[in-house]
């Protein structure tokens, strides 16, 4: 199923057109049948189709455009973009790599 991703890469439409598949694959796969153990029953993967998500990171990594899966799948959850930290966060969290840092060179300090 995925391979056909990889063989439409250079045409956009046939990749859309290979995700859709893909998702009625993840479909397929949401729940244990007599033949079959899901593979994405697990929350949030049964409702989160993370793989189609990862092609168009990639494509978009690779500086090719994200295409758009048109797919009941891709509309329950809306595109996954980068998480924007509130400032108050980011400073705690530079606080404690320097606290981190001060303490990893004491160490060294002692050691040496």
């Amino acid at each position: 199923m995925y391979g056909q991703v990889v063989e439409a890469w250079d045409d956009d439409a046939a990749v859309a057109t290979a995700l859709e598949r893909a998702c009625e694959y993840h479909c397929r796969r949401m729940s244990h049948t007599r033949s079959w153990t899901a593979e994405f029953n697990r929350t949030p993967l049964d409702l989160l189709p993370v793989e189609i998500f990862a092609v168009n990171s990639l494509r978009s990594a690779m500086g090719r455009k994200p295409v758009e899966v048109n797919h009941p799948l891709m509309r329950h959850i809306g595109p996954i973009g980068l998480a924007q930290p509130p400032q108050e966060l980011m400073e705690t969290l530079y606080r404690v790599l320097e606290r981190h840092d001060e303490v990893h060179a004491a160490k060294i300090a002692r050691s040496a």
